[in-house]
């Protein structure tokens, strides 16, 4: 790609994301009248069902998913409601959404699991045996030999799992929001291997169906938060009826957990009595451990283990733990309720029941979850039908409650703007440009770095205990848009990578091949034009409404000659650019139809044709993403 066009590009990016705002609160008028009764002005219900429909949820909420383009077609034929409960599940499994090639691959989808199968060496495991270690629960040094904790391997482990076939990214992306984001643990400050058992956890009950209020105290009990906020050391003196230790986590458990600051309360009595009764209620939760939790790791820290016993025993190192003595024994009172039982586990639960039934949090607990998904242009008609909605599913149930938001007309209306964050452009990216099994497992590129370098990790939230980056934060950042472009435009490698020979003398390679996916027509050739429509439907999910002349030009010119427009049109000055009405005006329409209609050899069974037609097609996604399209996603 030329460099004028390069910077056009970066330009009309920058351009197309603030020219919303980088607000997530546009209130404009327009926004206010608009329809959202599918019923309204004569629009039939689910009017707006359609394939289209169908990737924008996939896109949304799996980070694209791998979902066939039968599968995707058949959605869009069925009623909504049937369709989304067949889309977005809790399974560890999700062989619609991800199908592999090879049914054996449909292994657990714990992290746990996968960290220990992954990195293990058993004869199924299908991944590389050189590439194990970057997944294993401890980390061998490859030097020292020391084998450690590594919150590296857990990342890796949970990037692969959005990807690999068979497992099921909706409910990646779900566990990443609730540890990353609604709870905000961070690798940083705790054990990589207590985030790794409060995520499994915490979707183990989701998958369960397990009303959220639940869900959300198995997260405020665990040994994960327990370490984070430090009220592993909490305790409560009952004869001489003293408390030990901090507060900090009885306020981030109703204001991070449930979204309440207490405003249906004086001041005096949130701090004073719900804040303060709630760390008494938190008292009673030592932390075991254990010199062989995990194999036997090098370094004394990573003896703590996942576990909170609430009784009074000793542990494994030997170490006496008086959880139930240190227990604030007698009931407390908290958000005007009485809460009662006999350890911290107890008296959460009982507390958690309380709090998700508060008014402040039915009002601000589903808005939050909508504008992390899918929303970042909320308004007033939008807040109010997404609030009617939690409040209309009892118990509460967050897989519900996202199913039937995903299919609602108030997420598939024209106003519907959601900015992407690192994870999502480049989890969506690594996603749909993935093609097989083969390459799932056997691609050695990963978008880990990718996502670091833009500002993002998994388990490692940028604002601490207020959660990962933000769409917002993304939309407001040139750094991440200087990265993603010098990325496209220096390294695109990671996207148009069409082979890789495997280490150690071997003779085997792995090979992209786009014919698998990408359909042919009805003569059994790949017609430009209809490989870039594809293309860009895939990596945009726009019905093609900003698939524009521009983008028509540079996209089938990389399919049908491996270069860009300008170097088609005059090889001298390859850095020209061109407006829309030039390309519609000779010479620029006759070289945009030559190209259009010319084929991709994708079918050819010689090497070296095959990979420069799968080269070809990796040039063209590549300039797909790093247009503004797919840094924002729009309403239909």
């Amino acid at each position: 790609m030329s460099r004028i066009v390069r910077y056009i590009y970066l330009l009309t990016l920058v351009s197309f994301l603030f020219a919303c705002g980088g607000n997530d609160n546009q209130n404009s008028e327009s926004e206010r009248s608009s329809n959202i009764d599918s019923n309204g002005g004569g629009e039939q219900p689910y009017s707006y069902w359609s394939e289209t429909a169908v990737r924008k949820i996939l896109h949304t909420f799996a980070y694209g998913g791998q979902a066939t383009d039968t599968q995707i077609r058949s959605w869009a034929n069925m009623e909504p409601r049937a369709a989304i409960q067949q889309m977005l599940t809790f399974e560890e499994n999700n062989p619609l959404l991800s199908p592999p090639d090879n049914l054996a691959l449909l292994q657990g989808g714990t992290l746990s699991y996968l960290q220990e199968y992954w990195g293990g060496f058993l004869e199924s495991n299908p991944t590389r045996s050189e590439r194990r270690y970057i997944y294993a629960t401890l980390y061998e040094d490859q030097l020292t030999q020391e084998k450690y904790l590594s919150p590296v391997t857990l990342q890796h482990t949970w990037t692969a799992s959005i990807n690999r076939r068979g497992l099921n990214p909706f409910r990646q992306k779900v566990g990443l929001f609730l540890t990353n984001y609604h709870m905000a643990v961070s690798v940083h400050k705790v054990r990589p291997t207590m985030i790794r058992s409060m995520y499994d956890d915490i979707m183990e009950a989701l998958e369960a169906g397990i009303p959220f209020h639940e869900v959300l105290a198995i997260g405020a009990t665990s040994a994960a938060v327990a370490m984070q906020y430090g009220h592993q050391y909490n305790r409560y003196n009952n004869l001489s009826s003293r408390f030990y230790g901090n507060d900090d986590f009885a306020r981030e458990f109703h204001q991070l957990f449930f979204r309440i600051l207490g405003e249906d309360y004086s001041l005096d009595y949130h701090e004073n009595t719900t804040i303060e009764h709630t760390a008494w209620a938190l008292t009673g939760m030592g932390i075991d451990r254990d010199p062989l939790a995990w194999g036997g790791s090098a370094r004394p820290f990573d003896y703590w283990t996942d576990i909170i016993d609430f009784t009074d025993h000793v542990d494994a190192e030997g170490r006496t733990l008086n959880n139930f003595t240190n227990h604030h024994v007698n009931s407390v009172e908290i958000l005007g309720a009485d809460i009662r039982g006999n350890t911290a586990k107890e008296k959460i639960e009982a507390l958690a029941q309380v709090a998700i039934n508060e008014r402040e949090s039915l009002d601000s607990m589903p808005v939050f979850i909508i504008n992390f998904f899918a929303d970042d242009n909320l308004n007033d008609e939008k807040i109010a039908e997404i609030r009617t909605l939690w409040r209309s599913i009892e118990p509460k149930n967050l897989l519900t409650f996202l199913q039937e938001y995903a299919i609602s007309p108030t997420f598939h209306r024209e106003d519907t703007f959601k900015y992407r964050t690192a994870f999502s452009r480049n989890l969506a990216l690594f996603n749909l440009n993935t093609v097989d099994d083969e390459e799932a497992y056997h691609n050695s590129w990963t978008p880990l770095w990718t996502i670091n370098e833009q500002g993002a990790l998994p388990f490692s939230p940028a604002h601490d205990v207020f959660g990962g980056q933000t769409s917002i934060n993304a939309a407001n950042n040139p750094d991440i848009f200087k990265s993603a472009y010098n990325t496209a435009v220096d390294n695109p490698w990671s996207v148009i990578k069409y082979f890789e020979s495997y280490p150690a003398g071997s003779a085997d390679t792995w090979e992209k091949d786009w014919a698998r996916v990408i359909p042919a027509n009805n003569f059994g050739k790949y017609r430009v034009k209809e490989v870039g429509e594809w293309l860009w439907q895939r990596f945009v999910a726009d019905g093609l409404k900003n698939y524009g002349p521009i983008e028509r030009a540079y996209v089938t010119a990389f399919l049908a000659t491996g270069n860009d427009f300008g170097m088609i049109v005059d090889p001298d000055n390859p850095d020209a650019s061109f407006t829309p009405e030039q390309l519609a005006s000779e010479p620029y329409r006759s070289i945009i139809d030559a190209n259009e209609a010319a084929t991709i050899d994708l079918k050819n069974s010689e090497t070296i044709p095959h990979r420069i037609a799968n080269r070809y097609v990796g040039m063209a996604i590549n300039f797909i993403s790093m247009t503004p399209f797919m840094f924002a996603m729009e309403g239909r």
